[in-house]
């Protein structure tokens, strides 16, 4: 079977968020994951994953305690999205400094309010990430996708380190 080009880029959009950092990373895989699905459920086969990443996506904390028992949230978090979550991820992670500075986010009533600290939303969104990817492997295997080509990226300053390079 020949996969044709849309559902190929489809692919390709869930496999360049998969690896690739970004504000909308976590949104972009549900996304992706959610049309990967449909486009395969002519048959109603996926109606079930469909229905089951919704929940994710929008209460993903008990959702992922229920899955996962193992998951510990210290705090009585309110009910986040992954898209809350998902800024609070980018934000202290690649500009903690800069919006340090701006928002004074380290100040003793800030960390009152804070519901979720870092390691929490790291796990949340690994966990959320490993669901997404679950459901793109399954449908690879039931639909026997064997000619899915899916393209990698890596920039040069990876690709050198990779390879023990000096980096310019």
């Amino acid at each position: 079977m020949k996969t044709d080009q849309t559902i190929q880029s489809i692919f390709n959009l869930f496999f360049f968020n998969f690896q690739n950092p970004s504000r909308q990373q976590f949104s972009n895989l549900h996304l992706a994951t959610e049309m990967i699905l449909g486009y395969y459920n002519k048959t109603k086969k996926y109606e079930k994953d469909l229905e089951e990443i919704a929940p994710l996506f929008f209460h993903p904390i008990p959702k992922l305690q229920e899955k996962y028992p193992l998951l510990q949230i210290s705090k009585n978090p309110i009910d986040w999205s992954i898209a809350s979550i998902e800024f609070c991820y980018y934000r202290d992670t690649n500009f903690a400094n800069k919006l340090g500075k701006e928002y004074y986010i380290d100040s003793h009533k800030e960390q009152e309010k804070k519901k979720l600290i870092l390691a929490e939303v790291i796990d949340i969104t690994s966990l959320f990430k490993k669901e997404m990817f679950k459901k793109v492997v399954k449908v690879i295997m039931e639909e026997n996708l064997v000619d899915l080509l899916v393209a990698f990226t890596a920039d040069k300053k990876e690709i050198q380190q990779l390879e023990g390079g000096k980096i310019d």
